[in-house]
């Protein structure tokens, strides 16, 4: 799976091979254009931030990433929101594509939840559909984190799982499961009458678990994946973290995951990232703790144009 590759393998899958064969190269528009990079200046990557068209008048094949929404963790002794799935080609083959207009769509992240007592919302998916509305290829937005109180806490699934939520209910090693190929969120753990949340998953690695303890310490959100598809080294896709009702709250994964809290709302998933945000406890008024909007995905093209 590309995504278990160390961080330095991955980085070559996207500064080696042409993307294009023989002298007929990809001519198209769309995103945000950038000829090249310094060490690289025979190739072009389209970015998309926001849903828009890919138009191709000369057909080829293209290196692509491709991330979806992330999601909100439980606003509810809650575990952490999953990241949604991010997918390369890097062990793979370039996507083939012809003289068409190509769908772009970037899935949104979660709407922030201001609802005290209710489950992670998943984020949204994010895909590119030829002119016919076939996938090209698509990935899973994130899966929610699970809440705590009463039932079920299990996260929920998606392209990254949702964290398990605290605090009574089941108890599982294992949250939200990745139901798209990705990472699946951390367990929860109950123990001395407080419960260890689980982090969500993140585009790089799993969600931590929460660990077993009378202070009920809850998992990180598993970290973000790098690439350098556009020529810069970037991680995203950080699962969100773990809140905890009597314990320590946890940190979201490296790559835009928001942390958990206690008490006060988490923040959002950065935008463009695919990350999940952290789950919440309420004390107090639940309209000032909620669990933050996860961040939207993004798309990259990437072809030799020379």
């Amino acid at each position: 799976k590309e995504l278990h590759k160390p961080l330095d393998l991955l980085n070559v899958g996207f500064v080696g091979a042409a993307a294009g064969g023989g002298d007929s190269y990809i001519i198209a528009t769309g995103g945000n254009v950038n000829a090249g990079t310094v060490v690289d200046t025979d190739y072009k990557y389209h970015t998309f931030n926001s849903t828009g068209n890919f138009v191709v008048s000369q057909g080829g094949e293209a290196e692509y990433l491709i991330i979806s929404g992330g999601a909100g963790g439980a606003h509810s002794v809650g575990g952490g929101g999953g990241a949604g799935r991010a997918k390369t080609n890097y062990e793979g083959t370039a996507i083939e594509l012809t003289a068409q207009t190509y769908v772009v769509t970037i899935g949104a992240g979660a709407a922030q939840n201001n609802t005290n007592g209710t489950m992670g919302t998943d984020g949204n998916d994010s895909h590119i559909k030829d002119a016919s509305t076939t996938d090209v290829i698509r990935c899973k937005g994130g899966g929610g984190g699970g809440m705590g109180g009463t039932g079920t806490n299990e996260g929920r699934p998606g392209g990254s799982g949702g964290g398990n939520g605290g605090y009574g209910g089941s108890s599982a090693s294992v949250g939200g499961l990745s139901n798209d190929g990705g990472y699946n969120g951390g367990g929860s753990h109950v123990y001395g009458g407080a419960t260890g949340c689980g982090g969500g998953g993140g585009t790089g690695e799993h969600g931590v678990s929460g660990g077993i303890g009378g202070n009920g310490i809850s998992g990180r959100g598993g970290h973000g994946m790098t690439s350098v598809i556009d020529g810069t080294s970037l991680q995203r896709g950080g699962g969100g973290g773990a809140s905890h009702w009597n314990g320590t709250a946890s940190a979201g994964g490296n790559g835009g995951g928001s942390a958990g809290h206690r008490g006060q709302a988490s923040g959002a998933g950065d935008t463009n990232t695919g990350s999940g945000t952290g789950g919440t406890t309420q004390v107090g008024n639940s309209t000032l703790t909620p669990p933050g909007a996860g961040g939207s995905g993004i798309v990259i093209l990437r072809y030799k144009f020379q």
